[in-house]
């Protein structure tokens, strides 16, 4: 369900026709200070709107002192959220542009302008730790700073980085999923690379899920890399290792959409590029096809930090079969799937016996049609959230000496398999069920 923000900013019709009277920022009245837009913003380094602080920030960035980001700082008076967010997204077309953006602009001076357009929008009471530091790096070189309208269904990207350079990536999961069905409403999308691990943080403005702001996402985000990339690569977020999505559609034949001025000190070296309206800005295909269709992705319904990870499944037994246990016993087995340490869920898990002759059919499962279960020559399970299969309600219709041996596939990669310690099967009369 959409949610519609209050608008918690309101001026005096005295305030607001001053503001009217000019988008000439130079010769614009002084506006009054707004207090108490937002109750305190945690996070942000300035407590309270000032609207002639904001156009001093924006005339530190934008080159025309006639820009429509004036009318937007204007109208904020009756919409501050509204035309907030069209004056953020009028920043990054300026960031995008040689011709709009001063020829002495940082990313410093960018993201103080930013900043000022928050305290004056109701975004809740905080925004992303170490917002002030890490807005400068998504307004800088490979950073990511897009306001997408609630119905573009458009990729948002990284940007500046070399061409046939890898870049970053978030689209909505969905084919024809707009970004407003994600939260309801329109937000600021924005990314800064991090480092040890070498990765990405993907993150909206407002934060999602406070008092009166919108809930965790609706549907899946798609978050990754456009690049070339080992087949056993994926994409890690946080603790979580996603299975690969195809990235054909949003990295074929693209290059990382240049920034226009690089606040790195190495000059407008970059084709200027200009979007279209509001719109998120979108690749055309008129660069040169550096990667196939190559990227690593993988679907997430909340936002924290993403690296390109090397899988390599590894089997292990959280649990080994119980020992001294009779014909028709459960045995307890439970074998985990992880790599690097990081659980691997969905992982489909086998088992079979090793050692041991005679009848092929010599697991009870009591799992399928309990309580009499089904006799099978394997069982399969998928691994949970903790990376773990759990076999604990299986058990072998002889006695014997038993060793089990336990394979598993993830996303497409094979692991290595196991075997367990010997445990030895007590005989005992059973009546047997079904085969599977």
């Amino acid at each position: 369900m959409r949610r519609t923000l209050r608008v918690a900013l309101m001026l005096s019709a005295t305030s607001a026709a001053l503001t009217a009277c000019s988008d000439q920022p130079i010769s614009a009245p002084l506006v009054p200070r707004v207090t108490r837009v937002n109750a305190a913003v945690g996070n942000l380094p300035v407590t309270q709107c000032d609207f002639t602080a904001l156009r001093a920030a924006v005339r530190d960035y934008v080159a025309a002192g006639n820009d429509s980001i004036y009318d937007y700082i204007r109208d904020m008076g009756t919409d501050a959220y509204g035309q907030g967010m069209n004056g953020l997204a009028r920043l990054a077309t300026v960031r995008a542009s040689t011709s709009l953006k001063k020829s002495s602009a940082t990313a410093a001076q960018g993201a103080a302008a930013v900043i000022q357009f928050l305290a004056c929008m109701p975004i809740g009471d905080s925004v992303q730790t170490d917002f002030a530091t890490n807005i400068v790096a998504a307004m800088d070189t490979g950073g990511m700073f897009e306001v997408p309208t609630t119905g573009s269904t458009d990729a948002v990207y990284s940007r500046g980085e070399a061409t046939g350079a890898q870049f970053w990536v978030a689209t909505p999961e969905d084919a024809g999923d707009s970004w407003g069905s994600l939260a309801g409403q329109r937000y600021l999308v924005f990314g800064y690379k991090i480092t040890n691990p070498n990765g990405f943080d993907f993150n909206v403005v407002p934060v999602l899920g406070q008092d009166g702001m919108p809930k965790p996402l609706n549907d899946s985000l798609i978050v990754g890399s456009c690049g070339t990339f080992g087949g056993n690569v994926r994409v890690q977020h946080e603790a979580d290792i996603l299975p690969d999505v195809d990235m054909t559609a949003v990295c074929l034949g693209k290059n990382s959409p240049p920034i226009a001025s690089l606040s790195s000190g190495f000059g407008s070296n970059f084709a200027a590029l200009v979007r279209k309206g509001l719109n998120v800005f979108a690749p055309e295909p008129l660069y040169a096809v550096v990667f196939d269709g190559g990227g690593i992705g993988g679907a997430v319904s909340e936002l924290s930090p993403t690296v390109p990870t090397t899988v390599v499944p590894t089997l292990a037994f959280a649990q080994q079969p119980f020992t001294n246990k009779a014909v028709g016993d459960e045995l307890g087995i439970k074998v985990s799937v992880s790599s690097g340490g990081s659980p691997l869920k969905n992982a489909l898990v086998t088992l079979t016996v090793t050692g041991n002759s005679g009848l092929n059919a010599i697991f009870i499962d009591y799992t399928l049609n309990p309580p009499t279960g089904k006799i099978c020559a394997q069982v399969t399970r998928t691994t949970d959230a903790s990376g773990t299969a759990d076999f604990s309600k299986v058990g072998v219709i002889k006695s014997g000496g038993y060793i089990f041996s336990a394979a598993a596939t993830w996303d497409g990669l094979p692991a290595t398999s196991i075997q367990s310690i010997l445990t030895n099967i007590k005989n005992k009369k059973i009546t047997l069920p079904a085969t599977c």
